[in-house]
């Protein structure tokens, strides 16, 4: 590979074995390749920072914090220097080399037990991303929860909140995504294009309702459409709605009037790094 320039002291090269897409992005000065959430083996100078083996496995989470001693926390905004594990927050993960900043290797990386996949570590910093969602809203047990979207993050939140005691009512067009949804916990699950979802939502409610909607899918109508599944006093969270340019076209007293919570939530929370590996290291959570 080729010189690496403007390295600190510290920053680690970790070699991948992976499979991926490059994106080309015209301000960018390289090519861009994807995944910020990874496993791979470890270097010698990022074995010797956790006084660990060459070679050990562990999982990544690319952008755990984005200084030495400031932490990202899931109660906290987060900071303008969470901006890139690599050209830019992509994350890296299908290369074959990674440079792995030394407050990741500290804080970010988790050593993978005996017997857990790449492919299972892998899902760490994911789970953590949606434990840290579900701890922001804390759904209570019988709750009825919309999760827009059925693709690996839908899927996850699913798992967890079927964990909680949600009932859980699942949206996603591909016919593949909703049966997994339904195996995997969630009591019903439709294509948006063949089922009114709000009066679907309403329905199971007494006419109310959801008490939750998750939008873990970013298309045109979806926010409105959560907005409308949810019952006076809910609560919608935007998981999937990162792009600049996206805008969102809402009535005020949908929010105001009808007192309801929009929140966000982005990336992971190195405060629940632990507990994320605890619940896919042990099988707890089938990812």
């Amino acid at each position: 590979m080729g010189r690496l320039t403007g390295r600190r002291a510290g920053h680690k090269i970790r070699r991948m074995t992976a499979r991926g897409a490059r994106r080309w992005r015209p301000w960018l000065s390289a090519f861009v390749v994807s995944i910020a959430c990874f496993a791979g083996s470890l270097g010698l100078l990022a074995a010797v920072l956790l006084d660990a083996v060459t070679g050990t496995e562990t999982a990544i989470t690319a952008d755990p914090t984005p200084t030495p001693g400031h932490r990202l926390t899931y109660r906290g905004t987060i900071p303008a220097g969470l901006d890139t594990a690599g050209f830019e927050p992509a994350g890296g993960g299908f290369a074959q080399y990674v440079r792995v900043m030394d407050w990741i290797v500290r804080d970010g990386v988790e050593v993978i037990p005996e017997g857990v996949s790449f492919e299972a570590a892998s899902f760490v910093e994911p789970v953590n991303t949606c434990v840290k969602a579900v701890d922001q809203v804390k759904p209570r047990p019988g709750d009825v929860v919309l999760v827009q979207g059925q693709g690996p993050i839908g899927l996850i939140f699913t798992l967890l909140l079927k964990r909680l005691g949600c009932v859980v009512v699942a949206s996603d067009m591909m016919p593949e995504r909703r049966g997994l949804s339904t195996r995997l916990g969630a009591a019903e699950a439709h294509d948006p294009r063949e089922v009114d979802i709000p009066c679907r939502m309403k329905e199971l409610t007494s006419g109310r309702g959801a008490d939750l909607v998750i939008g873990a899918v970013s298309a045109k109508g979806v926010v409105d459409e959560a907005v409308r599944a949810t019952r006076p006093g809910g609560t919608i969270l935007l998981f999937a709605q990162t792009s600049e340019t996206e805008r969102i076209d809402l009535s005020g007293a949908d929010i105001c009037k009808h007192e309801r919570t929009l929140a966000g939530c982005y990336s992971a929370s190195i405060d629940l790094q632990a507990e994320s590996a605890r619940l896919v290291f042990s099988g707890e959570l089938p990812v």
